[in-house]
């Protein structure tokens, strides 16, 4: 595989060559540790304004194995890239090369993705919040098969053209498993680091506060609410941090409340996994995109949420889950880009 200015160099090389498609083995950090095949096809030449003056320049579309979309990038005559653009179902992103007068202008607009990807689903969801069982049916917006797994507290009921038909239990479970368990759900990895000192001080705090008579659940929930607590300036300004630094910096969204759960349950034994997909916002009336932990308790994926006061709720539909090994845990979230502003909910039932 090449390192990413071996692939420009190849990508030079072989275009002046004549070629209009390269293929390579190149390393995504974004998608872990595993050399992933690059394609780039040749699009055609195009005039660009950079730094005010026109320059003539090549565009290639570039398809990476493992990504859910594409890119385009642009080159000028001396092979500097002057332009990307990535087209994903929730818009456009795209850089440009500028001076550093230009990149730092206030525009007085900030990028927003978080609201504007919330999901208003249609039916009555008046009762959703207070649910022990509800129905959803997914379709996806460019008709494209959507693939969904049951675990947990989630069952695929039907996959047919009219979309997949979800039932979430509250409080349900899958049949304890008869295969082995993937011994990632105990490892450790850069973001789920269960032997760092501080990490371990809290799963000594939960073990200390619950009866030895108590249930694998009791000690898991008792886990869950420790880091509902302990992170005490929640918000959205942190990009995934791991574990450890949560544990020190007791702050964090969603993402940050996940691993670190994900990290303490591991600490006192039990496999754990993280969970992303979707929650129903109560006050907003919409679904937005969320990540929680599973811990397998006597061979069944039990759903937790650190960021609730409960444990979890009919209002969570499950996507993807990953143990966030480093090799592939990146990778397993990047294929959810897909998704991303390419789904409609239906609330079909819901029972109290």
């Amino acid at each position: 595989w090449l390192p990413p200015m071996g692939v420009r160099e190849l990508l030079e090389s072989q275009a002046k060559a004549g070629a209009k498609r390269v293929i390579c083995q190149t390393m995504v950090p974004d998608l872990g540790l595993a050399p992933v095949s690059q394609t780039y096809t040749r699009v055609g030449s195009e005039e660009l304004s950079v730094f005010d003056r026109t320059v003539s320049t090549t565009r290639w579309n570039v398809q990476t194995e493992g990504m859910p979309i594409q890119m385009d990038i642009w080159f000028d005559p001396s092979w500097t890239m002057v332009r990307t653009k990535m087209q994903a179902p929730f818009g456009a992103l795209q850089a440009s090369l500028s001076t550093k007068e230009e990149a730092m202008r206030d525009t007085g607009e900030e990028p927003e993705l978080f609201i504007s990807l919330f999901i208003y689903p249609t039916g009555d969801a008046n009762a959703l919040q207070h649910a022990s069982r509800a129905l959803f049916r997914l379709r996806s917006r460019n008709g494209e098969p959507l693939e969904m797994p049951t675990a947990g507290a989630q069952t695929v009921m039907e996959d047919d053209e009219e979309g997949i038909l979800l039932q979430i239990d509250r409080d349900g479970r899958q049949p304890p498993q008869q295969w082995p368990v993937d011994p990632a759900t105990s490892g450790r990895s850069a973001l789920i680091d269960p032997e760092d000192e501080e990490v371990m001080k809290l799963a000594a705090q939960v073990m200390a506060s619950i009866p030895d008579s108590a249930t694998d659940f009791a000690r898991a929930d008792g886990a869950r609410e420790l880091v509902y607590r302990w992170v005490t300036r929640k918000g959205l300004a942190t990009a995934f941090a791991s574990a450890s630094e949560t544990a020190r910096s007791r702050t964090g969204d969603c993402t940050e409340h996940g691993v670190l759960l994900a990290a303490i349950l591991r600490s006192m034994g039990i496999p754990s996994r993280v969970a992303t997909g979707l929650v129903w916002i109560e006050g907003v009336n919409a679904f937005g995109w969320h990540l929680w932990t599973q811990a397998l308790l006597n061979g069944e994926w039990v759903d937790l949420d650190a960021t609730r006061e409960g444990p979890f709720s009919a209002g969570h539909i499950l996507v993807a889950t990953s143990p966030m090994q480093d090799s592939d845990g990146q990778r397993q979230l990047m294929a959810l880009l897909g998704m991303l502003g390419n789904l409609d909910i239906e609330i079909v039932q819901l029972e109290r």
